[in-house]
């Protein structure tokens, strides 16, 4: 809930004083639960001005709340966006749900990649620093991640950041290998000619706490728990 986000918040800002940033990640997709998320923002507004404020998004619902992040001057907005091309998308998206229907196959792909570019051109030149995460899937979208980005710079994007697919057991793409961190790097000099690209990406939970390569996350839920017993 919102105010335990908050409680939590204020926790951590007692032992990291240095935190300067707040984000909002999952579970799932942030704008999918637009009031809650929303609340939770106007929280973090009003006991600390000054933290910049981060989220998180597929795309699929960031037009129809652009107006109402730049109020609440949301200052970075990371939209995972795999390709621009329906046929590449139809790939690796099953389905879509947008207002209460579902969508398949090349109807759901056409409509998400439509949603994700209306969504970057209302805040494109809006203050908002805006980077595109880009799963990187052996055999699925690799020859086609130079051509997210070209589109990305157009769309009013800052920055591309290229994340390993990482297998997980049960998923579609569970078969497919991570990509070799050679071929990594070589896609990212590939896309940084077109926009520049983020290279210090780390891994880390949604509910990380801390520094870049330092994530408290784990301690400091278990001393928050102590403090709410």
């Amino acid at each position: 809930m919102p105010e335990e986000a908050l409680e939590r918040l204020e926790q951590a800002i007692k032992r990291m004083p240095y935190i300067s940033t707040v984000g909002i990640a999952g579970p799932g997709d942030s704008l999918a639960n637009p009031e809650k998320t929303f609340h939770t923002l106007e929280l973090v507004r009003g006991i600390a001005a000054s933290l910049h404020l981060c989220l998180s998004t597929n795309g699929l619902m960031l037009a129809d709340y652009a107006d109402e992040l730049l109020r609440l001057k949301v200052g970075y907005i990371t939209v995972t966006v795999n390709s621009v091309d329906a046929d590449v998308a139809e790939k690796i998206y099953r389905w879509v749900r947008f207002r209460g229907k579902n969508y398949y196959g090349k109807d759901a792909a056409v409509l998400l990649l439509e949603r994700q570019r209306e969504g970057l051109l209302k805040l494109k030149g809006k203050g908002i620093f805006l980077k595109i995460n880009t799963l990187y899937i052996p055999g699925i979208n690799e020859s086609h991640i130079e051509m997210v980005a070209r589109e990305a710079k157009k769309l009013g994007a800052h920055l591309v950041n290229i994340m390993p697919l990482i297998p997980a057991q049960g998923s579609v793409f569970e078969k497919i290998k991570r990509p070799e961190e050679a071929e990594l790097e070589k896609m990212q000099i590939a896309v940084g000619s077109e926009i520049e690209t983020m290279k210090h990406c780390r891994q880390c939970r949604s509910d990380a706490v801390g520094m870049l390569g330092k994530d408290c996350s784990s301690t400091h839920h278990a001393y928050a728990s102590r403090q709410l017993i």
